[in-house]
């Protein structure tokens, strides 16, 4: 493995990564731009190609290209190792072959998206079938991996050798005080895949007048509602083939759309979309459109989804659809061709606002209400060429001045925001501490000699010692550079400060560093030796005072 996390960083252009996601422009040695991890509006994001790391000295977070893929992503620690794996062409060792306490919920999960199909396929899924062909998705119904649940898959599962307990952390049991019941029973079933194309959870649509017309997996150890993206696995290489993913709120609108010839779409799980989400957005396609329904609840979400893609630094479009109608609903009706005439006129935010305003902008204080809160969506965009461009938007559309309308956002928001302070560890941090983790660290690479000499004791505070003993630790298991994805957060910010070229050690200081440390072992030495002249016999007293004098004679000859 250490092996595999080496040849990963080393075939992974750290530019290259990052520059899909971030602009990046080139400042000395190094690369800045905007942070995604913390709302600014001066770069203090910084790459550095020499080391392979990066650094926000705004926020504090930092790492290496697999820590930057972890953090963006949502993604654990070997999710993104398999995920930089497979743009480079790396075989990863033991792939497949890693457990953990997820592992039996996965499983679980497979098995019953296994059951539901082939209740699906069965006689007891007529009624299911009857309503997906009569709703015209009959032919994706596979490719989706649309099944049934009926009476039975607890008891399915029990005989597979699943205890109750597994299958309620997994979802597919209601806990209850007497009796556990199928989450799903008597429900249509939509597989929810994680970005590996695992099933992590379920929706499922009723196909009676009982209970909730739709009915979401509950958050758990391998689903989280706000983290993915349905469809993603089946959408992410179509997205990237045509530049452009639609986010739609409903499976049966992602079904339609997918089955109209057009797989780069994607919903979200019956929420609303989340920072993560928009992330994950923006790593499938420059250009993103939201399509959802064209009531009065689907502008409102439609309008709060666009804030969040530009929250990171997107810039989305916005398809407003005809009488309250859904995407199936228009497709069903309109046809394909209809829909995509409205995908290539979709304007971005402010434009889709702006249309919904009867009559075109207002005048009075109609018009000053709207204008406001069109600066509230300018104010949430954290790029800036794309706060620059929704600027003009609104200048334009609204009459009022440019300089009218910046004063507004100063006024309303603040200025700049001010740099966030470093992080409480690294102010707890005792100064020899980080010179000598500097030492460790320099270049992104791991100094194994002098990790070897160092002992825990040579460290001042506990920050220090505990940074010291994880980095011994990688390099016991055979990793060469840092690996900043096996740190805590506050670790890993500390060291990618340290191990940047802005940071870097200069000629002569490690040499610098050895002599100080062993100067400190020797005065500690000599306390404890001083400690034990009280109480010595008078010969004992002679040898001691003797390793003194030594000790004395070795520091004066260090510092020359």
């Amino acid at each position: 493995m250490p092996g595999d996390i080496d040849r990963i960083k080393q075939l992974s252009d750290i530019m290259s990564v990052i520059g899909r996601h971030i602009d990046l422009k080139q400042s000395g040695s190094s690369l800045k731009g905007i942070c995604p991890f913390h709302n600014e509006k001066t770069p203090s994001f910084h790459v550095f190609p020499g080391t392979g790391t990066w650094h926000c000295f705004g926020c504090g977070a930092g790492g290496d290209v697999i820590t930057f893929v972890m953090r963006y992503g949502n993604l654990t620690f070997r999710e993104a190792l398999e995920e930089l794996a497979d743009q480079c062409g790396i075989t990863l060792e033991g792939r497949g072959t890693w457990t953990g306490p997820e592992t039996g919920l996965l499983d679980a999960l497979r098995d019953a998206q296994k059951w539901f199909v082939e209740k699906y396929r069965s006689s007891d899924g007529a009624a299911a079938r009857r309503y997906v062909e009569g709703r015209g998705l009959s032919p994706v119904a596979e490719a989706l991996g649309i099944g049934y649940s009926c009476e039975g898959l607890s008891i399915h599962m029990r005989e597979r050798g699943y205890s109750d307990s597994q299958l309620e952390q997994a979802g597919l049991l209601v806990p209850g005080t007497d009796s556990r019941r199928d989450r799903f029973r008597n429900r249509l079933t939509f597989p929810i895949r994680d970005r590996r194309g695992r099933t992590v959870s379920f929706g499922g649509r009723t196909l009676t007048d009982s209970g909730p017309k739709y009915l979401n997996g509950p958050d758990t150890e391998v689903y989280h509602k706000g983290s993915i993206l349905y469809g993603y696995s089946d959408a992410a290489p179509a997205a990237r083939e045509t530049g452009m993913v639609i986010l739609v709120e409903g499976y049966f609108d992602h079904a339609r759309i997918f089955a109209s010839g057009f797989p780069a779409v994607v919903a979200t799980c019956g929420t609303a979309l989340t920072e993560i989400q928009a992330r994950t957005l923006r790593t499938m396609a420059e250009d993103t459109l939201i399509c959802y329904d064209g009531d009065e609840a689907g502008t409102r979400a439609a309008v709060k989804a666009a804030v969040a893609v530009l929250t990171v630094g997107g810039l989305p479009r916005v398809i407003r659809l005809p009488g309250g109608m859904d995407p199936d609903d228009l497709i069903a009706s309109r046809g394909m061709e209809a829909f995509m005439e409205l995908v290539e006129r979709a304007p971005g935010p402010i434009g889709f606002c702006v249309s919904l305003l009867p009559g075109g902008f207002p005048g009075g204080v109609a018009g000053v209400r709207a204008a406001k809160r069109l600066m509230e969506i300018v104010s949430a965009a954290s790029d800036p060429l794309t706060r620059e461009q929704l600027l003009m938007e609104v200048e334009k559309t609204s009459g009022f001045s440019r300089a009218s309308l910046e004063n507004h956002l100063v006024m309303k928001h603040g200025q700049e925001q001010k740099r966030l302070p470093e992080a409480v560890t690294e102010r707890e941090l005792d100064r020899a501490d980080r010179a000598i983790i500097s030492a460790v660290v320099g270049g992104g690479a791991l100094d194994s000699s002098l990790l070897r000499w160092l002992e825990p004791d040579d460290f001042k505070s506990e920050p220090g010692r505990s940074i010291f003993l994880a980095l011994r630790g990688q390099m016991d298991e055979g990793c060469t550079t840092v690996s900043f994805g096996m740190l805590t957060p506050e670790q890993g910010s500390i060291c990618s400060r340290l191990a940047s070229s802005m940071t870097g050690m200069k000629p002569g200081d490690r040499e610098t560093i050895v002599k100080r440390v062993e100067n400190d072992r020797l005065k500690s030495l000599r306390t404890r030796i001083k400690q034990r002249l009280a109480g010595a016999s008078p010969e004992e007293m002679r040898e001691l005072l003797g390793e003194i004098g030594d000790l004395d004679r070795r520091r004066h000859a260090g510092k020359e």
